[in-house]
């Protein structure tokens, strides 16, 4: 008897751990092929030297197959699944809300470029912690930017230099390709209001080569075993979205917490430009901070304590970089928009008369 494919497969430290994590991921070399979704690092391969994570704890191809010490690996991602067509193809290019079922393994929700078909596209899995999720890194919905002719080796994020499977990280920080991390608590997407990824969002939805994907996905639910979202435009780009509130409300004095107000706005979409007015009546300006905090808790600091004895505070203030607003860009329109105000000193009172926003939407 004779074989000439065959692999030999750590199951542990000790002959007494029998852990299958290494076992999962050799056997999907061997058993389907499937290529390894981590960077080879300082090892220099195809041009690129440098150490990333690629997928991470998202694939037992990746970094999963460790968690739980071996013993609990993370599922196959989705686009691994699709290329040995394990799954089905669920189009959610159509607008409409979607579900997304945890340990649905033979589905494949995707977003086809229509340029590029199965070449590049992206694709939607529910991956909450639970069955071989269990000790993932993060809770919520996965997006993937798919190329089969990208490399786990280019992590530049680049028209010829990007992963073939990118997770989008819900937290816009690129962890996974700058290899901070192998995954942390905010990659994945959350209970979302208003728009989740869109072309202007922080990650994008564009195509590699910059153009438009038109791919927009909001009113994500919580972690579940369903998990539901929206595809299509949210709101029409350019529409003028308005809030405003006078309280009349006295600002505490020397009081860490201050005084917080809200406005909620309505519309759907993301920011474009944004705009507050904020007016209030204060013996000295320099005694005062001023934060206005977006629904996704992103916050900007619009006043910190500067103008010394100069009375009252009235200001107009646009996005347009680069305004200390313009990091907001970006962000989801609806939701409780909080406007707070801390005054450091006890000598002063200070009212908050009336504050405003305007913001112009994209899609």
């Amino acid at each position: 008897m004779r074989t000439d494919l065959y692999t030999v497969t750590s199951i542990g430290d000790t002959a007494s751990d029998l852990s299958i994590g290494t076992f999962c991921h050799e056997s999907g070399h061997l058993l389907c092929r499937w290529p390894d979704l981590y960077d080879y690092g300082t090892a220099e391969r195809e041009g690129d030297d440098f150490t990333s994570a690629g997928l991470g704890t998202y694939c037992a191809m990746a970094a999963g197959n460790n968690l739980g010490d071996g013993f609990l690996p993370s599922a196959v991602c989705v686009y691994l699944r699709r290329l040995v067509h394990w799954t089905h193809d669920v189009d959610i290019s159509l607008p409409g809300v979607y579900e997304a079922r945890q340990g649905e393994y033979d589905e494949a929700l995707i977003y086809q470029n229509p340029q590029r078909r199965d070449i590049e596209y992206y694709l939607v899995e529910n991956r909450t912690r639970a069955g071989f999720d269990s000790r993932l890194t993060s809770s919520g919905l996965a997006v993937h930017h798919c190329d089969i002719k990208g490399s786990t080796e280019f992590q530049n994020g680049t028209p010829v230099g990007h992963y073939q499977c990118a997770l989008l990280q819900a937290d816009g920080h690129l962890d996974l390709e700058t290899n901070r991390n192998q995954g942390d608590g905010s990659d994945l997407f959350g209970p979302t209001l208003g728009t989740a990824v869109s072309h202007s969002s922080r990650p994008e939805s564009l195509w590699w080569d910059g153009s438009e994907s038109g791919l927009t996905l909001s009113a994500t639910s919580p972690p579940g075993p369903v998990l539901t979202f929206r595809t299509g435009e949210q709101g029409v780009a350019g529409t003028l979205v308005t809030g405003d509130s006078a309280p009349g409300a006295t600002i505490p004095e020397d009081d860490f917490g201050g005084l917080t107000d809200a406005i909620t706005l309505q519309g759907q979409g993301t920011v474009r430009d944004l705009t507050v007015t904020i007016d209030i009546e204060h013996p000295r300006i320099g005694d005062l901070r001023v934060v206005l905090m977006a629904p996704s808790g992103r916050r900007d600091v619009i006043h910190n304590r500067t103008g010394g004895n100069t009375k009252n505070l009235r200001v107009t203030l646009d996005s347009q970089p680069p305004s200390l607003l313009a990091p907001l860009i970006g962000d989801a329109v609806p939701g409780s928009w909080k406007l707070r105000i801390t005054d450091a000193v006890d000598s002063n009172t200070g009212v908050l008369r009336e504050w405003s926003l305007a913001v112009r939407t994209g899609t």
